[in-house]
């Protein structure tokens, strides 16, 4: 017995079939004693001097400065300030959200085991744990501002996500056919800018365009209702330069979308501009199903009625309409926007994004499902 009982001896053989079996079992009864036991030993394991140094060398080894913190902390004390002068309230939201998969289908989120075994995820960005706030506690009327970190995971293991500093500015009202507070978002982002001499000289200008607009396009082309989440995250990666026209040709022909479509797809998705110049094209849509037809109505209706506040609002800024415009069409739903300017950076003219947002009522929805 002493003997069976020695450290020196090797651990019992198994075979990897049975070890995938007894994970399986073991991991579908999360209450089981055996689900514990391996949490447990998973949870005791120790840290090394080396591993520990590594985790976040690159975060803390010389990359803080007392001048840069200063910039810092007066940016957000300008932008808080703008944002409190629209009536807005400093609200952050639980850090942790147990993993959903489904609101982060492209975008890979930082996951984390807590002691139980449960999978959380921290924030990849603001919007998402505030619409789950807004949707458990029913508010339908909030200004809401928020300066805080968001997390990307790295392809390295054992070493520590990547933040960010994001920030947040969301209107919640009750009228869900209200597009005042989409335009007071929009000019509100302008103030922040004109606040900036650095910003102002970069000459950002607004671009818009509508979900409706967009699924209406695809449809047109002959893209299926079940792949349109596919094509969005297609676009998203071609318009954020990830991939190559070639790459972004290569995908679609794996959906079985012929060169004509693709073809007709392109000429739609290139079109920006004045709502009235974009017009003609939008009116063969026009013509199609009545779900089509349905679909432009709408986006041209409320495209219109935005446009129309911002020129009442005073924008300063270029607006225009960029039909190919991708933007986490997953969780918006409606009007979508973006500030751009074109800069140069390593001998070529690169697109660099400030701001972007949009509706997301839809998304609010989908969360109010999970709400006991």
């Amino acid at each position: 017995m002493e003997l069976l009982k020695s450290e020196h001896l090797p651990p019992p053989q198994m075979e990897e079939s049975e070890l995938h079996e007894v994970l399986h079992h073991t991991l579908a009864n999360v209450d089981g004693k055996a689900y514990r036991t391996m949490v447990g030993q998973i949870f005791s394991q120790r840290i090394s001097p080396a591993i520990d140094y590594a985790y976040d060398s690159d975060i803390l080894k010389g990359s803080f400065s007392v001048r840069s913190a200063k910039i810092q902390q007066h940016v957000c004390e300008t932008v808080s300030r703008i944002f409190k002068r629209h009536g807005a309230i400093k609200l952050q939201t639980p850090l942790l959200m147990p993993r959903n998969k489904k609101l982060y289908e492209h975008n890979e989120a930082s996951y984390l085991m807590d002691h139980s075994g449960m999978l959380v995820m921290l924030p990849y960005d603001l919007r998402i744990p505030f619409a789950r706030f807004v949707a458990r506690n029913n508010i339908t009327n909030l200004k809401r501002y928020c300066i805080e970190r968001v997390y990307r995971p790295r392809k390295l293991d054992r070493c520590h996500p990547r933040e960010l500093l994001e920030c947040a500015f969301d209107i919640i009202t009750p009228a869900g056919n209200n597009f005042l507070p989409i335009a007071e978002t929009i000019y509100t982002i302008s103030e922040i800018i004109q606040e900036f001499p650095v910003l102002q000289e970069r000459n950002y200008s607004i671009l818009l365009n509508h979900t409706a607009l967009l699924k209406a396009i695809l449809l047109h082309c002959g893209i299926p209702e079940d792949k349109l989440n596919q094509v969005y995250i297609i676009l998203y990666d071609a318009v954020t330069e990830k991939l190559t026209k070639r790459e972004v040709e290569a995908k679609f022909c794996n959906i079985s979308l012929s060169p004509n479509s693709l073809n007709r797809l392109y000429r739609f998705i290139e079109q920006k501009g004045e709502l009235q110049d974009l017009t003609p094209m939008l009116n063969t849509l026009l013509k199609q199903k009545t779900g089509i037809s349905s679909l432009v109505k709408l986006g041209i209706k409320e495209l219109e009625e935005t446009m129309g506040l911002l020129k009442k609002l005073g924008i300063k800024f270029q607006v225009s309409i960029n039909l190919g415009l991708v933007y986490k069409m997953q969780l918006h739903n409606g009007i979508i926007f973006q500030f751009i300017a074109y800069i140069k950076r390593r001998q070529r003219i690169v697109t660099e994004i400030l701001a972007a947002g949009g509706r997301y009522d839809h998304l609010v929805s989908v969360l109010l499902i999970y709400t006991f």
